[in-house]
Formats: structure tokens, sequence, C-alpha cells
């Protein structure tokens, strides 16, 4: 197990506060390009991080929150994206000695798709290579923070837990009202992000410790896995012209004992906070009545959309509707064809309308261009509906598109017990945090009988077990078939459920 989650498994862990305040104070502005500092003046960058383990940091981040390609070509700075990230990591490395270093890891700048012109496959490349090489800088936790669009956040973990092997700590920002700027919750943050692998959830920014104490407690709800906190000291005040942050030590440190109460594992500051709010918060943490508590199992499934979570409840049927399906519509085949959406957009909205908790995204038809049809597609329900996604294609490219292009956690219909298909679409799910449907076939097709079907279906879900797919997520379809085809098939079905 990797040192830093042994640690965290033992005790309550202290993160720093912020670095940009501090480096303005030692007289670095930001047009001078904060990230930039470690390969031009990094005797300044490490006095602030001994500050931070002065003050008793357990982790201390390096300074590398805009140290992505698309941020350092603002300052003509976009080759250097390798050099100064390793510069940092090693600068935080010589402060930090035995303690941890988490390499940071901020927002692109830009907007990404659908909500901008940043591809996935753009914004999970400019990711990858920060991520790559704060690894080889040799940090002990990538801390992916500040993000406020849940698809951003996405390929940032998706991008690091698959470029690099270390622990992701995925930390968004919520506003006042418990949600992201673009609707985001807590609730279906934790549901996205613990899907597709990220170690540690987190807030940071946006709030002061009474703000995000709620928003701790509503990760916690829903949460398996440990939980970060970094507030601001309190909210800003303007005086002359400039946010201050008026937030003491000692009031900022009282809300420790209830975030540890609601089983916070880290804590740390963001905006406004210094090495004294850091020592404040330690000492509150060294009182040995303070301990952190075990997060229990939660198996019930749960889908999400960018702002819903869809839970599986036992005894309560999931509807899906599956209306956006071309088969036999030979209108939506040749709209399809020709590019438009408004059928798709229609059905969308009256399937939301009449009750479907799950939308089937399915659009294959003779000569369709299949990926670029099913992007389009999902961006179109997604903006048309809240409901998580079931994703249905027999291409894996054209799974892959909807995966990437979904914001949540979606079902992918389907994998079956053909090598190809749980080697092609399991993977999938795994990087991107889907549910599957298994179909009890193979190569041989639909068995005749009961028992082939279990078979069948446990080859299947043992392979995506091992796989890492948790339990919860695996759907066993065992194919009814049409009365037509016989009433003894029928019974099979029955006998194999």
């Amino acid at each position: 197990m990797n040192r830093f989650i042994e640690e965290l498994n033992k005790k309550v862990l202290v993160i720093d506060g912020a670095m940009g305040t501090l480096l303005m104070a030692e007289g670095i502005g930001p047009e001078e390009c904060f990230d930039a500092q470690n390969i031009k003046k990094p005797e300044v960058v490490r006095k602030v991080h001994q500050l931070y383990i002065d003050a008793g940091a357990d982790i201390i981040e390096t300074n590398t929150f805009g140290a992505n390609k698309i941020k350092l070509s603002e300052y003509g700075l976009g080759d250097k994206v390798r050099e100064i990230n390793i510069a940092a990591a090693k600068i935080a490395r010589e402060a930090a000695g035995t303690k941890f270093v988490a390499g940071s890891i901020g927002p692109l700048g830009k907007l990404i798709d659908p909500l901008g012109e940043v591809t996935f496959d753009q914004a999970y490349s400019t990711f990858a290579e920060q991520a790559k090489a704060l690894e080889e800088g040799g940090v002990d936790v990538l801390c992916i923070e500040t993000i406020s669009d849940l698809q951003e956040m996405r390929a940032a973990v998706i991008a690091a837990k698959n470029e690099t092997k270390l622990p992701v700590i995925a930390s968004m920002t919520f506003d006042e009202g418990e949600k992201t700027i673009y609707g985001t919750t807590p609730e279906v943050a934790a549901v996205v992000l613990q899907a597709i692998g990220a170690d540690i959830i987190s807030s940071n920014c946006s709030n002061g410790p009474d703000g995000l104490l709620k928003v701790a407690k509503r990760l916690s709800a829903v949460s398996k896995i440990p939980i970060m906190m970094m507030p601001n000291a309190g909210l800003p005040e303007l005086v002359d012209n400039k946010a201050v942050y008026k937030m003491t030590p000692a009031r900022f440190a009282s809300f420790v004992p209830k975030f540890i109460a609601l089983g916070v594992r880290i804590i740390g500051g963001c905006c406004g906070t210094n090495p004294a709010h850091i020592k404040a918060v330690k000492s509150e943490i060294r009182n040995p009545k303070f301990e952190a508590n075990a997060k229990s199992e939660i198996q019930n499934s749960k889908f999400a959309s960018r702002t819903r979570v869809v839970e599986v409840i036992e005894g309560v049927p999931l509807l899906v509707g599956e209306r956006i399906n071309p088969t036999g519509r030979k209108l939506f085949q040749e709209e399809i064809k020709a590019g438009k959406t408004q059928i798709i957009r229609k059905e969308a909205v009256d399937q939301t309308k009449e009750g479907a908790d799950l939308l089937d995204v399915n659009i294959s038809a003779p000569e369709v261009a299949e990926t670029a049809a099913m992007h389009s597609a999902i961006r179109v329900v997604q903006s048309s509906s809240e409901q998580p996604i079931c994703i249905d294609s027999p291409s894996y490219a054209a799974m892959e598109a909807g995966l990437k292009a979904f914001s949540g956690k979606a079902l992918l219909n389907s994998v079956n017990g053909k090598r190809e298909s749980m080697e092609k679409v399991i993977p999938l799910a795994k990087k991107y945090g889907a549910g599957i449907i298994a179909l009890a076939l193979d190569e041989k097709g639909i068995p005749q009988t009961a028992d082939d079907r279990v078979r069948i279906a446990e080859r299947i879900v043992n392979y995506a077990k091992q796989s890492g797919i948790a339990p919860e997520d695996i759907y066993v379809d065992n194919l009814v078939m049409t009365a037509g085809v016989g009433i003894q098939g029928s019974l099979e079905t029955l006998k194999a459920i």
C-alpha cells in the first residue's frame, strides 16, 4: 500500500494553506507567474514551504496550481511544463523531509466540452502531462483542486489515475448554496469521483469553514473514501479595493473538532490562510479526544448526471427509457444520418416527464458515423434532461465517445461473455467509472439452459470484479425471449434468475 494512504488510515493529517498570498508577501506579483518561481526564485518557494512545515503541516502542496500547458502558455512558458513541475516537486520534497508532498493541479482556465471548446482528449492530455511530471519529481499524492466543472474534474482524475501510479485527491469548489457554479451537488461529486477512482474526495476555496462544514456532512453521507476539507479563512471583505480575510487562526481552528466528527481525514486551508492558521489546526488535532471515524461501506449502486443522483434501491423498480433508439424507425435513422438531433431531444424531454430514471441512448443505424453521432447525442440528452444515461452501442469506439461526453456516472449497455467483449467493454467501464449490463450469451449465442446462462454470467461477473468493478455496479440480463420463440426459453430465463 502507498505510504501516504497507510498514514491516512492511521490518523487525521494536516495539509498546508495558501501559497499565492505568501509569495506576494515576498514581493512576487501574479503577473510574474507564481509557477515560474520554481525555476526563477526557488529559494522563495522553499521558504514558504518551510513556514508550513514549521507550523506542523503533515502535507505541503507544490507551487504548481497553474503549471499546466494552457495556463503557462499565457506567460510564454508552454514548453516548460515538465521543467517547472519537476523543479516544484523537488523544492517541496527538500522542505518536507519525511512529511508528504502533494502535487497541486489546478483548473485549465478554459471551459471544456460540452461547456467550452477544449475537448475531453485535450483536457486529458494536458492534465496527464502535468501529473506525470509531478510524479517524476517525487510527489506522494496528486491534489486536483479548485475545480468547478465536474467534466473537467473527470478528465483530470481519469488522466491522473491512468497515467500515474499515485493516489489522487479530487477537490471541488461549492458555493454558499452547496453546489458548484454548474449545479453539481456534493452527492453527485462523491458518486462520480469515487467511480472513476479518486482516493480522497475534497472541497476547497469558495467558503469559510462554516460553509464547508455543510458540504462535508453531505459528502460523508455518501462517500466510501476519505474526505479532505480546505476552507478559506472566512469570506473576504473589500478593504481599500483589496479582498481581506479576517477570520483569526483560533476561530478557523475551532471548526476542526466538527470536521473530524464527520469523519474528515485531512484538514488544511485555502485563500486567506497562512502558517498561523495551520499551526492552530495542528494544535486542535493533537488533542487526543479527536479521533477519525471509520468509513462504513455503502452497497447501493448509484448513477449520476452532472446535477442528479439516482440510487438503485432493492424492491424499487428502476425505469429505463429506451425511446432514443432508431431501430425500425426510418425517420429517426434519416435524422441521425443527417446529423440532426430534434427527435433525440424530444424523446429525452418526453421520457423524463414520464418518469424515466435513466435514459438509454442508442444511435446505431446504417451508414452512420457512430462515434461522432454518439458524442452529439449525449451532449443533446444531457442538455435536455437531468437524468443519468445508459450508453447503448455495439461499437466500442462509440461507447468510449459517449463515456467521455457524459458528465456523470453512466451505465454501459452492454458486455457479454465473448472474450473480445469482456476485454474491450470492462476496461472502459473501469476507466470512466460506469456500471455494466452483462448479457448471458457468448460466442455460441444465447444458451438454451439456465445453467449455461448462469455459467456465462459468472464468467463476466468474475472478470469485472477482478478488473475493479464494484459488485453493486454489475447487472445481469438473462435475456428473456419472446413468446413466439417458445415458452421453454422463457422458463429457462426464470430459472436462471
